[in-house]
């Protein structure tokens, strides 16, 4: 063994000593909040739930006997019997797809082997989606049934037994005995998949990959960015109240990947809620599902963009959120009552730090029961909000899903009278231990439950909250083993067609989440819905943001978020982060503020921790963390029309807020690093991760950059990545802007983003070949489903003729003054309503308009609209503030 191996293996061990450390303390703090007698509930529990999944074991897995008949062998499709083209054959798989296909041609086939049957349908000439039965089907709860879908009509050969269904993108092959090739519209196998096996209900899938290939996504991930010759297990479940790299499983896994070849770029959706396992090979992929169909969605495209664009098609866009979301949030568990959040909160507003929200965790219930407020502690929840208000922060509040087991609390007594709640096979109401002690969880795929819980947001949003925070909903039940949640044998509704939990657990924090968005819909329809949730499935994007959960107080975890929170971009949910500082201890002054220089970057942005850990707020930190700290705050909200902007445009879209290296050129293996992210188009981060350290090397994709902090002017002009080392200060951005780039920003006030402020700010960063630049900024009323406007400017060089006056002298890159314009594109609707007039139009909401120029340090004139507006051009030392 080497010396690194050695050095590598020591860090490991104190790494898992350090995390079993604060696994203890966390105990020790979640035994104080639940009492010893719910404490040793969740003992007792521990030891019942295993008790049941032994009795039902049957009941909830028909194969779990089989699993261990180990010299039984795994059953193929065997050989082919027939084949069926006519479309009325074929079962419909509840997706819209608006075609009217002309007659005699088809979109689908069903091929009929011994032992299996395989459904192949085409959704357009990019995508389809085949089906390997027999297995329990689901409910298409990812899927967004609102998308309409190209014609999609395909031409069908049979030769030599080998059978091709063919469009102008791709063309699938299926063999004699189940073999699936996949070719691109030059021929090219893209992948080919081995007949499946299936044991009992247990289906395995293997194909074939590259070893240069790289493979992303699967949702939340603690692992690299690059999935490549790992093991993963998706089963939605909490690690314990802290994780570090290398937990699995984690809150919300997602069965889809994109790999991304030399000449290929593909992927890949198991549409399949049961527990699964993936292993990525360097030379094959399996995957594995202990129960229901084998449903494979399959889409080909030349770029991440196409991919995404697809996916989102298929899954479901995020809405718009209210600008505030886009703002800093502050949060801790341990509140001692409603005048403690006022002070905290007045403290931010007096000393001109803007908090967008302030998040209530589990302090703010009577005795952890949902929908209500402490009469003691929280006693008047309107006048809190009011008061926060006032100050420009929104409150959030938590809001789990287990109800506690109380004959006196009408939200138990509803479930139980209507039949509510989930149940064992013996009809007794399946019960687990949570905060509140023993509880009683809401079946949310049953649509008459969702009605019901949909009622209850009402009282906490007449008080005033503004947000939902959805926690502890994979479901998670308090263990000391096993796997935390509700016995496998739980039945479920399933929208009428019956199952069990080990088939809905996986979903049900997506459906929660369908179900309080649909409720804050209903309650507030002027208003959008804003949800933070921990836990989800493939289309959470739908309903919710995320955040990486209870992670470790450590630069190990610092450093783990960056791939964790691009791999769920890369999952479809646009807007994720992390609690910065870590859940889970109580962060170094430097690892909080590098923590924190990193977050403001990402599409979610909160400060929280676990009750009793030292406090967060700025001022308790010494100098100088204190202003480096409400430096990257104010920054937060100085960067609000550019976050704006960029959300907007990911609504539409699809794609990530936050985007890897790569993103332009997956094919560039220099480019799938895990310590540097995107945030929009133009600006690269590269946070500071180690203790101790100042600078650090940044790889940079082709093109010019400018580096945020001092305007240095960094090229790379070659074909292939290049690596130079910068200088981060505890106050610089670690940021780099893409040359050409027109950044558009906002005077920083006290208040957290909930108005438009006065004045904003164009900073510009121009091309130095080209003396130009460009960028766009999006605008409406901030919340609610009015008008909107994207305004496009573009600088370019002018000339003498475009003064008042003459101007001999030149800039540093030669231009004798810049003519900035600009174009409005005039929105009907913010948020998609329909509804809304196409002849509105939105006002411009800022009064002044203010330009820097970075890079250029003559007085050179602007023109502005054809108008000379030369006072507008300040100095960044002349701003209230600087980058």
């Amino acid at each position: 063994m080497s010396a690194n191996q050695s050095f590598g293996r020591v860090l490991k061990l104190l790494s898992s000593a350090r995390r079993f450390r604060v696994k203890a303390l966390n105990a020790l703090n979640g035994l104080g909040t639940l009492g010893v007698s719910t404490g040793l509930k969740a003992v007792a529990y521990s030891i019942e739930r295993e008790q049941i999944q032994w009795r039902y074991r049957k009941v909830a897995l028909p194969e779990y006997l089989e699993l261990f008949k180990w010299n039984e062998p795994s059953r193929t499709p065997g050989r082919l019997l027939r084949v069926d083209t006519n479309p009325a054959q074929v079962a419909y798989l509840k997706v819209k797809n608006s075609s009217t296909r002309p007659s005699g041609t088809v979109s689908a086939a069903v091929f009929h082997f011994m032992d299996a049957v395989l459904e192949i349908r085409f959704f357009s000439p990019e995508l389809f989606v085949a089906t390997w039965k027999p297995g329990i089907p689901s409910p298409p709860y990812g899927l967004d049934n609102s998308f309409r879908w190209p014609s999609a009509e395909i031409e069908i050969q049979d030769s030599n037994g080998w059978w091709s269904l063919s469009t102008a993108k791709l063309t699938v092959k299926v063999s004699p005995l189940g073999e699936v090739q996949i070719l691109d519209d030059k021929g090219v196998v893209v992948r080919k998949e081995l007949p499946p096996t299936r044991r009992g209900d247990h289906w395995t899938t293997d194909s074939i990959c590259q070893p240069d290939d790289h493979i992303c996504g699967l949702g939340e991930q603690a692992s690299g960015l690059d999935l490549k010759g790992g093991k993963y297990t998706l089963f939605n479940r909490d690690p314990g109240g802290v994780y570090g790299p290398g937990q699995d499983p984690l809150y919300l896994g997602i069965p889809m990947y994109m790999v991304f070849g030399k000449n290929y770029n593909y992927l890949i959706f198991h549409e399949n809620p049961y527990r699964s396992r993936f292993h990525f090979r360097y030379s094959k992929i399996r995957a594995s599902f202990s129960a229901g169909e084998l449903r494979t969605w399959f889409c080909i495209g030349s770029s991440a963009t196409d991919l995404m664009s697809r996916w989102t098609d298929l899954t479901g866009k995020p809405p718009l959120p209210p600008r505030w979301a886009l703002g800093y949030h502050f949060s801790r568990w341990g509140y001692k009552n409603q005048d403690e959040l006022v002070e905290v909160a007045k403290q931010f507003h007096d000393r001109k730090i803007p908090v967008a929200a302030m998040h209530l965790d589990l302090d703010y219930m009577d005795n952890f029961k949902l929908f209500t407020f402490s009469p003691t502690q929280f006693p008047n929840p309107s006048q809190m909000c009011n008061s926060l208000e006032k100050l420009g922060t929104k409150i959030v509040t938590i809001v789990d899903c287990g109800v506690k087991c109380d004959n006196q609390y009408p939200l138990y007594i509803e479930g139980i009278k209507n039949n509510y709640f989930c149940l064992l096979p013996n009809q007794q109401v399946a019960t687990g231990v949570v905060w509140p002690g023993l509880c009683a969880f809401p079946d949310f795929s049953n649509p008459e439950v969702r009605k019901w819980w949909q009622t209850h947001y009402k009282i906490l949003l007449l008080a005033g909250v503004a947000g939902i925070w959805h926690d502890m909903n994979e479901p998670t039940t308090l263990e000391i083993a096993g796997d935390r949640t509700l016995p496998d044998a739980t039945s479920h509704s399933l929208e009428g067609q019956g199952g069990n939990h080990a088939q809905v657990h996986n979903l049900y924090g997506l459906v929660l989440n369908q179900t309080g968005y649909q409720a804050l819909k209903n309650h507030r329809p002027n208003r959008r819905p804003w949800i933070l949730s921990r836990s989800g499935w493939a289309g959470v994007q739908r309903y919710a943001w995320v955040w990486t959960g209870d992670t470790d107080s450590s630069w190990e975890a610092l450093a783990q978020t960056i791939p964790t929170v691009l791999g769920m971009g890369l999952s479809a949910i646009a807007f994720a982060g992390s609690d910065i500082g870590g859940f889970s201890g109580s962060p170094s002054p430097e690892l909080y503020t590098r923590w924190l220089s990193m977050a403001v970057f990402m599409g979610f942005c909160r400060t929280h921790s676990i009750m009793g850990t030292k406090h967060r707020e700025p001022w308790l930190f010494e100098e100088p963390w204190r202003s480096a700290i409400v430096k990257f705050i104010r920054l937060r909200a100085y960067l609000l029309p550019y976050l704006y902007t960029i959300a907007a445009s990911a609504c539409q879209t699809g794609l990530p807020v936050n985007r890897p290296l790569f993103w332009d050129c997956p094919a560039c293996d220099e480019l799938w690093v895990s310590d540097s992210f995107m945030l929009g188009d133009e600006l690269l981060v590269a946070p500071i991760l180690q203790q101790g350290v100042t600078s650090r090397l940044v790889r940079l994709p082709t093109g010019s950059w400018y580096v945020m902090s001092n305007d240095v002017l960094i090229d790379n002009l070659g074909a292939t990545p290049k690596v130079v080392g910068i200088n981060f200060g505890i106050e610089d951005a670690p940021v780099l802007v893409r040359s050409g780039t027109i950044l558009p920003c906002e005077q920083v006030g006290a208040l957290g983003g909930s108005l438009h402020n006065n004045s904003l700010i164009l900073h510009i960063w121009p091309d130095p070949k080209t003396d130009k630049a460009k960028g766009d900024l999006y605008s409406d009323a901030l919340d609610g489903y009015g008008p909107a406007r994207l305004d496009s400017f573009t600088l370019e060089p002018g000339s003498d003729r475009d003064t008042k006056k003459d101007t001999p002298e030149k800039g540093i890159l030669g231009v004798r003054c810049w003519k900035l314009t600009r174009k409005t594109k005039f929105i009907p609707s913010a948020a998609g309503n329909t509804k809304t007039s196409a002849k509105s139009s939105f006002a411009f909401p800022w009064s002044d308009i203010k330009v820097v120029i970075h890079g250029e340090k003559a007085s050179t004139p602007i023109v502005v609209d054809d108008t000379e507006l030369t006072y507008h051009q300040v100095k960044q030392s002349d701003m209230d503030f600087q980058l």
